[in-house]
C-alpha cells in the first residue's frame, strides 16, 4: 500500500492560488494606473545571485508551471510593493490591500 504513488496536492493548488493572485493584482493595478509600472519593474532588476533577469514583463508570464512563473514567484512582492509606492494619503489603505494578499500567499508557502 506504501508503494503507491501519492498526488501531490499542494503544487497545484500553489499554481492556481499564483495565477489567480496574479489576474488579481493586473485587475487592481489597471483602474489605478499602475500596470505600466507594475510591467516596467521586473524588466529593469538585474540579475544578481540566485536571480535571472526578466524578459518578460509579469503580465507576459505565460506558463503557469515554468521558469517564468517561477521567477515571477521570487519577486512578486517586490514588485507590487514598488508598484504601489508613492500613492496619495487616501490610496495607502487601499494600496495595502494586494501586499497583504501576497504576503499571505507566501505565508502559506512557508508553512507548506
Amino acid at each position: 500500500m506504501s508503494d503507491i504513488p501519492k498526488p501531490d496536492l499542494l503544487h497545484p493548488m500553489l499554481i492556481g492560488m499564483l495565477v489567480h493572485l496574479q489576474k488579481g493584482i493586473f485587475h487592481f493595478m489597471k483602474p489605478h494606473e499602475r500596470l505600466d509600472k507594475y510591467n516596467a519593474i521586473p524588466l529593469s532588476m538585474l540579475a544578481y545571485h540566485a536571480l535571472t533577469q526578466n524578459n518578460t514583463s509579469s503580465e507576459e508570464v505565460t506558463e503557469s508551471n515554468g521558469k517564468e512563473m517561477k521567477e515571477m514567484r521570487r519577486n512578486l512582492l517586490g514588485v507590487v510593493t514598488q508598484s504601489l509606492r508613492s500613492g496619495s494619503p487616501t490610496q495607502r489603505p487601499i494600496f495595502n490591500h494586494p501586499n497583504e494578499c501576497t504576503w499571505a500567499l507566501f505565508e502559506f508557502c512557508m508553512y507548506v
